[in-house]
């Protein structure tokens, strides 16, 4: 089976172009930028907040790994 589309490739895996959204206010993080936290995409302010939870909680194995878009 073969799709069709635009596709976004983040940490090896696939994603529609229209799926390539912040978590929280569903903003398009294309050419803007995101943030990866915990496998969920963020825009910037939405991950600042993010990270301040998961530091107020001292999650183990959280992870955030701020990534430039390479979108086009």
């Amino acid at each position: 089976m073969y799709t069709r589309g635009v596709f976004v490739r983040i940490n090896n895996k696939s994603m529609h172009a229209e799926c390539f959204r912040c978590a929280t206010c569903g903003t398009s993080l294309k050419n803007i930028g995101y943030f990866n936290i915990n496998e969920k995409l963020y825009c910037d302010i939405h991950a600042q907040q993010v990270k301040m939870v998961l530091g107020a909680s001292a999650t183990s194995g959280s992870s955030v790994t701020p990534v430039e878009s390479k979108y086009t």
